[in-house]
């Protein structure tokens, strides 16, 4: 140790050696400036002094890092390393001259809020965004991606648990792009009025194009047209593989469909090649001028012959199948849910709380945003039960739950209200939105009664919650 106020003594081949290490370190730090050197030996693009100019990415572990990291890319390219999960508390809007890339490594999940007052997406995308690796959207109320003009790339991860009324998981507008090459997208919804809800999955509107080259679109629910995919305006959709299955269509259009307008009137283009795969969807055969071979496979059914497709005036659009695609037990369902209260069926429970009463269960609202559910009192063996009034056939029912909570239940069924008979039952009713639970029975079902037992909620401090109770009638 020096004492105070005294001065180091240098030799000279020490002052020389301090120098050349300074001219080194000098040197290292003005090469990895002008070539942008990433530590992997990769050059990168520099852009001034963010994150991806000193190390090859950027890193976000909270929604601000990450709505400045895309502020300050604005104009460039940027690879953004998601290193948390990440709560949103707006879109963040991807600027028409920039490019944003999001990777995740961990599994994080990126979320919204489907409670938000004011709706909206995670994303904005103006310019191009693309996202791949281990990453989630999930619960925002306004779609999860709103291309608005833009390039959106889904290259891996998942997006699910979205609604809204236009594309429950992704919106394209505007004449934008989107381009699936992997990925999930499933259990996504949207509820609007008539013609407003369309694309459960997907929504295509304004002359947007939809690419689809891998991934799987399932599961996905609309009150509208299009369970998958809607095609409306002028838009074009071309699948040459991955999955489309088990979406489901109020009006028409279980896998694939074209919003308010006939297939004629809606689209500019659509190509699926024999590779892609058509599976589960289901949608009403409802009557139309232009025949049904849209409505349930883009509905649930692909016409027979295939060359007269071409026989239609489409507006000149490119209508191409190569031969028939997978189609795979898709099938029309019978509209009529049997245990909606306009049908007479009434709904009772083994207990109600909070004005949450069993005629919540069966008013035909699937919204949780009005909060029109049956919340049971208790949290230990409570039952939602439908009677239709009369003996009625059945071998569909669908559940819709709000929270995965439901333990130990049993679905039953009954003629008298007294003796009942088991249809099924499991340790925990499987959470996926909008329908939380599918049950197909292998014969019909003769019975006035039906109802759900739960043993018990996951969470005593907090009872079950069901949206919708739904009974059904499939024809083989």
């Amino acid at each position: 140790m020096r004492k105070k106020g005294s001065r180091a003594r240098f030799s000279f081949g020490a002052k020389v050696s301090r120098f050349v290490a300074l001219f080194i370190t000098m040197s290292l730090m003005m090469g990895i400036a002008v070539f942008g050197y990433d530590g992997a030996n990769s050059a990168v693009s520099t852009y001034g002094d963010n994150a991806e100019s000193r190390w090859g990415h950027a890193e976000a572990s909270n929604f601000q890092e990450l709505a400045n990291e895309i502020l300050q890319a604005r104009g460039t390219s940027l690879t953004i390393w998601i290193t948390d999960s990440i709560d949103f508390t707006r879109a963040l809007i991807i600027p028409a001259d920039t490019t944003i890339r999001l990777y995740g490594w961990r599994g994080d999940f990126l979320s919204g809020d489907l409670d938000a007052p004011n709706p909206f997406p995670a994303f904005d995308v103006r310019g191009t965004l693309e996202l791949a690796g281990e990453l989630t959207l999930t619960g925002f109320n306004a779609g999860a991606v709103h291309v608005n003009g833009g390039f959106f790339s889904l290259d891996g991860g998942i997006i699910t648990y979205n609604g809204s009324t236009l594309g429950g998981a992704v919106r394209v507008t505007n004449a934008g792009t989107f381009v699936m090459n992997d990925g999930w997208i499933y259990d996504n919804w949207n509820v609007g009025f008539g013609s407003l809800a369309s694309g459960g999955g997907v929504s295509l509107v304004n002359n947007s194009i939809f690419t689809m080259h891998g991934g799987r679109i399932f599961h996905n629910h609309t009150s509208g047209s299009g369970g998958g995919v809607s095609i409306a305006t002028g838009s074009s959709f071309t699948m040459t593989g991955g999955s489309i299955g088990y979406n489901k269509a109020e009006r028409s259009g279980g896998a694939i469909g074209f919003g308010s307008q006939s297939p004629f009137e809606a689209m500019q283009g659509l190509y699926i090649s024999s590779s892609a795969v058509l599976t589960g969807n289901e949608a009403p055969l409802l009557p139309s001028a232009y025949g049904y071979w849209w409505q349930s496979q883009f509905a649930s059914t692909i016409r027979p012959s295939v060359s007269s497709i071409g026989t239609h005036p489409f507006n000149n659009a490119d209508i191409q199948i190569t031969r028939p695609p997978n189609v795979l037990g898709n099938r029309p369902c019978d509209q009529t849910n049997l245990a909606r209260s306009t049908t007479g069926a009434v709904m009772t429970a083994s207990s109600s709380a909070n004005l949450r009463h069993a005629t919540n269960a069966n008013n035909g609202n699937i919204s949780t945003v009005t909060r029109e559910t049956w919340s049971a009192r208790y949290s230990n063996e409570q039952y939602l039960q439908v009677n239709f009034g009369e003996i009625r056939n059945f071998n569909h029912i669908r559940i819709y739950q709000n929270g995965n909570r439901i333990r130990n239940y049993r679905l039953e069924y009954s003629n008298d209200g007294d003796k009942w008979t088991a249809l099924s039952s499991g340790t925990q009713l499987p959470q996926w939105y909008p329908a939380s639970y599918n049950y197909v029975h292998p014969t019909t079902i003769n019975a006035q009664f039906v109802r759900l037992v739960s043993g018990y909620s996951n969470n005593p401090n907090i009872p079950i919650v069901i949206i919708e109770f739904e009974v059904y009638y499939m024809p083989n």
